[in-house]
């Protein structure tokens, strides 16, 4: 049966904003986003920088998805004539354990890819290795692709195998995006009448998705979802409009919450739409766990939530026990690369993992001036 709720957004007094505001104010920076703060007491952990890059990459597109691992994934993009502009986007896999320094051009790599086809984009990756990404003709530029086909690569085998969704009976465009530890792959595609749904596959037959399975759900076509290791889906039915679906029975729809990620526990975050006095409107990072919390942290939206309910945006890592912390102030002053991220270009931070058990901090991943970067968490004394 399914359930809906509506989330609607009360009026928050602009002084005032909600007391989950106010909880973030131990160890927030002060000092501009992205650009280092200061007067903070910070724990005793520090950020050293891993800056990687491909061979003939032009700038790095995405960073969309981290695992415990390491491993990160991604779109770049590509110079295909050698005339040194860019072209076109390609996917990449990030892989610390071959080498800290460099990713790898997936199309490279892999087998199986159709013959006139590249895979453009990889939108996630599990812990056992499997991604998720969506293929294109090889002739598609950097503009919108009318193609696209969904798509599962397989790292366990050698060498990584591609598989398409078979869902060629319904749709010519669909892009993935998330996939769970069981191999559950979220998709948006679209109707010949220009409409947009969601579907989930499942490439093991013994999880019993013989067909891609139809949330009957409207999506937004810019909307990525995404998928738990419970099978609860969130996603967006609109631009302000997100939902959640659990397999196991009801769907929520949540007004004025455009949703980015959810953990294995079902706690999702993004962007919410907050009213403040009079008809002024303010966009906040939210994380919704039993309630919807939303936080001024200097950022419009939280990017990622692990299963310890922190959440980070572009310059801030909300720490669930020590609140807000200004990343930059975070990276390790003993680091050299920590330099060139402080007096360069901004650094954008987009995906995390887990709390490791040394620290109790995520690994952090984002870009900085075209190249990627990976955060690793260290003990200071």
């Amino acid at each position: 049966m399914l359930r809906t709720c509506k989330l609607l957004l009360t009026t928050i007094v602009a002084l005032g904003l909600s007391t989950s505001l106010a909880t973030t104010a131990l160890a927030q920076g002060k000092g501009k986003p992205g650009k280092g703060g200061g007067g903070s007491t910070l724990p005793p952990v520090r950020y050293q920088v891993q800056f990687w890059t491909i061979p003939g990459a032009i700038y790095i597109g995405q960073v969309s998805d981290t695992n415990s691992f390491g491993q990160t994934v991604g779109s770049f993009e590509y110079d295909r004539d050698g005339d040194g502009r860019s072209d076109t986007l390609r996917a990449y896999l990030y892989d610390p354990d071959v080498d800290p320094a460099y990713r790898v051009d997936l199309n490279l790599i892999v087998a199986g890819i159709p013959g006139g086809w590249e895979i453009r984009n990889a939108t996630a990756i599990n812990e056992v290795g499997q991604i998720a990404g969506y293929i294109a003709p090889a002739t598609s530029t950097l503009g919108s692709p009318t193609l696209l086909q969904a798509v599962m690569i397989d790292l366990a085998q050698n060498p990584p195998q591609l598989y398409a969704v078979p869902d060629g009976t319904f749709t010519t465009y669909s892009i993935a995006g998330g996939i769970n530890d069981w191999g559950d792959l979220i998709a948006t595609y679209q109707n010949a009448d220009g409409s947009w749904g969601y579907y989930i596959y499942n490439f093991e037959p013994a999880a019993g998705i013989i067909e891609p399975y139809d949330l009957g759900i409207s999506a937004s076509g810019s909307s990525r979802p995404k998928i738990n290791n419970l099978r609860q889906v969130v996603g967006r039915v609109g631009d302000w409009d997100g939902f959640r679906m659990s397999w196991s029975g009801g769907t929520e729809f949540f007004t004025g919450l455009n949703i980015a990620a959810i953990n294995h526990r079902g706690n999702f975050c993004g962007r919410a739409i907050v009213s403040l006095r009079g008809n002024k409107f303010s966009e906040m990072p939210f994380l919704y766990s039993a309630s919807l919390e939303t936080h001024n942290v200097g950022s419009y939206t939280a990017n990622d939530v692990n299963e310890s309910l922190d959440f980070i945006t572009v310059y801030t890592l909300y720490h669930r026990t020590l609140g807000a912390l200004n990343i930059l102030d975070m990276l390790d002053p003993a680091d050299p690369d920590s330099v060139i991220v402080r007096t360069g270009p901004a650094m954008y931070i987009y995906c995390m993992n887990d709390r490791d058990s040394v620290t109790n901090f995520p690994r952090l991943a984002g870009q900085h001036g075209g190249v990627g970067v990976t955060l690793t968490p260290v003990s200071v004394p």
